[in-house]
């Protein structure tokens, strides 16, 4: 049974988690994921909408978020494969750069699709941020 004040529930072990709202939310949640001036996930599908984390729920709490959204497939089609570099070097055909000989694929040494996928969401950000902000209500 947790302890709870005025605005938010502390929960004990064995119910350890972060402080919540008497409406069962994550106070840190609130303060910190939704308030953000950029927000960066990397989730299969849909999964921040069902966290309520999406960028439509986020833009509703802060207009001018910068919302940066990385998938390995897009949002449509493959967007529930997993983006981990060694699928992406293997779908792409990366490895067929890399093989020892005809018969063997072999992963690039060098985590290439993550490294990348880091820099161009970095640029990304930086770009948007350095535009004005046109906050408009939704």
């Amino acid at each position: 049974m947790p302890a709870r004040n005025e605005s938010v529930a502390v929960w004990s072990w064995p119910h350890w988690g972060p402080p919540w709202t008497p409406e069962g939310e994550s106070s840190y949640d609130l303060s910190v994921n939704r308030r953000a001036d950029v927000k960066i996930e990397n989730f299969r599908g849909a999964s921040m909408a069902g966290l309520g984390l999406d960028y439509d729920s986020i833009r509703d709490i802060n207009p001018g978020v910068i919302y940066c959204s990385i998938t390995g497939f897009g949002a449509a089609g493959g967007a529930q494969m997993p983006g981990y570099d060694l699928v992406v070097q293997a779908v792409s055909g990366l490895m067929s750069l890399t093989e020892p000989d005809a018969d063997t694929l072999a992963k690039n040494g060098f985590a290439i699709a993550d490294v990348l996928t880091g820099l161009h969401a970095a640029v990304g950000i930086l770009a948007a941020g350095c535009r004005p902000r046109r906050v408009t209500p939704p």
